[in-house]
């Protein structure tokens, strides 16, 4: 595992261990939602350039444009388009 994963867990459980035993320490004044979501933008991205490669893969591979090597392409682009706007919401910002 990644020393930054570790680093962002360890800092996610001290900063709800704070919380919960001091009322006045909250999660409003932290920074930790917002590296939560840039670490999520990171890994969907490594993700993402990974699915890119393999559909490239088999699409150079293949000899003929078959209904699968399609629909392979298909549901990659849909899973890439499904998980940007799953992340990035802008009707949670009103």
């Amino acid at each position: 595992m990644d020393t930054r994963y570790i680093v962002v867990m360890l800092e996610a459980v001290a900063i709800f261990a704070i919380s919960c035993f001091w009322r006045v320490v909250s999660f409003k004044h932290t920074h930790l939602v917002e590296r939560v979501g840039l670490l999520t933008l990171i890994v969907m991205g490594e993700g993402i350039i990974g699915m890119s490669k393999a559909v490239t893969y088999i699409a150079k591979c293949s000899v003929h444009t078959s209904s699968e090597t399609i629909g392979v392409v298909v549901a990659a682009v849909s899973l890439i388009v499904r998980c940007l706007c799953s992340s990035t919401n802008p009707l949670s910002h009103r």
